[in-house]
Protein backbone atom coordinates (compact mmCIF):
# COMPACT_ATOMS: atom_id res chain seq x y z
CA UNK A 1 0.00 0.00 0.00
CA UNK A 2 3.19 2.50 0.96
CA UNK A 3 4.49 1.95 -2.78
CA UNK A 4 1.06 2.31 -4.52
CA UNK A 5 0.38 5.89 -2.59
CA UNK A 6 4.22 6.71 -3.64
CA UNK A 7 3.01 5.82 -7.09
CA UNK A 8 -0.36 7.76 -6.95
CA UNK A 9 1.10 11.00 -5.38
CA UNK A 10 3.46 11.05 -8.05
CA UNK A 11 0.94 9.93 -11.67
CA UNK A 12 -1.98 11.64 -10.16
CA UNK A 13 -0.63 15.30 -10.81
CA UNK A 14 0.79 14.16 -14.01
CA UNK A 15 -2.69 12.55 -14.93
CA UNK A 16 -4.73 16.00 -13.56
CA UNK A 17 -2.19 18.62 -15.65
CA UNK A 18 -2.40 16.20 -19.02
CA UNK A 19 -6.62 16.51 -18.34
CA UNK A 20 -7.24 12.60 -17.86
CA UNK A 21 -9.56 13.71 -15.01
CA UNK A 22 -11.27 16.48 -17.73
CA UNK A 23 -14.86 16.75 -16.79
CA UNK A 24 -15.17 14.40 -13.65
CA UNK A 25 -17.29 12.78 -12.49
CA UNK A 26 -17.88 11.52 -16.11
CA UNK A 27 -14.66 10.91 -16.94
CA UNK A 28 -14.07 9.26 -20.58
CA UNK A 29 -12.44 6.03 -20.43
CA UNK A 30 -8.64 6.86 -22.55
CA UNK A 31 -8.33 5.05 -25.79
CA UNK A 32 -6.18 1.82 -25.67
CA UNK A 33 -3.04 3.86 -27.05
CA UNK A 34 -3.27 6.41 -24.07
CA UNK A 35 -4.02 4.01 -22.01
CA UNK A 36 -0.73 2.30 -23.09
CA UNK A 37 1.67 5.13 -22.25
CA UNK A 38 0.30 5.89 -19.23
CA UNK A 39 1.48 2.38 -18.62
CA UNK A 40 4.53 2.54 -20.05
CA UNK A 41 4.95 5.89 -17.50
CA UNK A 42 3.39 3.93 -14.51
CA UNK A 43 6.63 1.41 -15.46
CA UNK A 44 9.19 4.35 -15.62
CA UNK A 45 7.91 6.07 -12.29
CA UNK A 46 7.85 2.38 -10.36
CA UNK A 47 11.47 1.67 -11.73
CA UNK A 48 12.76 5.38 -10.86
CA UNK A 49 11.23 4.82 -7.26
CA UNK A 50 11.83 1.71 -6.42
CA UNK A 51 14.77 -0.10 -9.29
CA UNK A 52 17.64 0.88 -6.73
CA UNK A 53 16.11 -1.14 -3.46
CA UNK A 54 15.04 -3.87 -5.57
CA UNK A 55 18.59 -3.87 -7.42
CA UNK A 56 20.02 -3.62 -3.78
CA UNK A 57 18.08 -5.60 -1.83
CA UNK A 58 14.83 -7.02 -2.89
CA UNK A 59 12.81 -4.78 -1.59
CA UNK A 60 10.91 -1.81 -2.36
CA UNK A 61 10.62 1.66 -0.68
CA UNK A 62 7.56 0.16 1.35
CA UNK A 63 8.85 -3.25 2.08
CA UNK A 64 12.07 -1.60 3.14
CA UNK A 65 9.86 0.50 5.22
CA UNK A 66 7.60 -2.62 7.53
CA UNK A 67 11.27 -4.86 6.99
CA UNK A 68 10.24 -7.31 4.78
CA UNK A 69 12.10 -8.74 1.64
CA UNK A 70 11.22 -10.69 -1.38
CA UNK A 71 13.31 -14.08 -1.87
CA UNK A 72 13.31 -16.75 -3.75
CA UNK A 73 11.02 -19.39 -2.91
CA UNK A 74 13.02 -22.55 -3.27
CA UNK A 75 16.04 -21.18 -1.30
CA UNK A 76 15.45 -17.87 0.44
CA UNK A 77 17.97 -15.79 -1.14
CA UNK A 78 17.23 -12.30 -1.95
CA UNK A 79 15.56 -12.27 -5.32
CA UNK A 80 17.41 -10.31 -8.23
CA UNK A 81 16.24 -7.65 -9.62
CA UNK A 82 15.71 -9.24 -13.18
CA UNK A 83 13.21 -11.71 -12.05
CA UNK A 84 11.72 -9.15 -9.63
CA UNK A 85 11.01 -6.57 -12.82
CA UNK A 86 10.65 -9.42 -15.38
CA UNK A 87 8.71 -12.19 -14.12
CA UNK A 88 6.87 -10.66 -10.83
CA UNK A 89 5.93 -7.01 -11.75
CA UNK A 90 6.18 -7.04 -15.53
CA UNK A 91 3.50 -9.58 -16.11
CA UNK A 92 1.15 -9.10 -13.90
CA UNK A 93 1.15 -4.75 -14.94
CA UNK A 94 0.26 -6.50 -18.16
CA UNK A 95 -2.63 -8.00 -17.38
CA UNK A 96 -3.60 -5.31 -15.76
CA UNK A 97 -4.04 -3.17 -18.51
CA UNK A 98 -7.01 -5.85 -20.50
CA UNK A 99 -10.05 -4.01 -20.94
CA UNK A 100 -12.31 -5.16 -18.57
CA UNK A 101 -10.82 -8.55 -17.68
CA UNK A 102 -7.54 -6.88 -16.17
CA UNK A 103 -8.89 -5.42 -12.93
CA UNK A 104 -10.54 -8.58 -11.74
CA UNK A 105 -7.67 -10.55 -12.80
CA UNK A 106 -5.58 -7.74 -10.60
CA UNK A 107 -7.92 -8.58 -7.36
CA UNK A 108 -7.37 -11.98 -7.76
CA UNK A 109 -3.56 -11.88 -7.81
CA UNK A 110 -3.63 -10.25 -4.46
CA UNK A 111 -6.38 -12.18 -2.80
CA UNK A 112 -4.00 -14.97 -3.09
CA UNK A 113 -2.42 -13.74 -0.17
CA UNK A 114 -4.81 -15.48 1.66
CA UNK A 115 -4.00 -18.43 1.09
CA UNK A 116 -2.30 -21.26 3.04
CA UNK A 117 1.27 -20.64 1.57
CA UNK A 118 0.47 -16.39 1.53
CA UNK A 119 1.78 -16.21 -2.25
CA UNK A 120 0.19 -14.23 -4.22
CA UNK A 121 -0.34 -14.89 -8.37
CA UNK A 122 2.60 -12.69 -8.99
CA UNK A 123 4.98 -14.60 -6.94
CA UNK A 124 4.03 -17.86 -7.95
CA UNK A 125 5.23 -16.56 -11.53
CA UNK A 126 8.28 -15.24 -10.36
CA UNK A 127 8.70 -18.17 -8.27
CA UNK A 128 9.48 -15.85 -5.19
CA UNK A 129 7.64 -15.08 -1.44
CA UNK A 130 7.84 -12.31 0.74
CA UNK A 131 9.27 -12.42 4.18
CA UNK A 132 9.79 -10.98 7.22
CA UNK A 133 13.40 -9.32 7.81
CA UNK A 134 12.57 -9.31 11.88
Amino acid sequence: MIDGLISILIVFPVQFWAGVYQGFPNIKPQPFPMSLVWALGGVAVWLAVHGVFLARSAQTVGKKAVGIQIVMAEDGRPAPFSRLVLWRFLPTMLVAQIPMVGPVLSCVDVLFIFRKDRRCVHDHIAGTRVVSLD
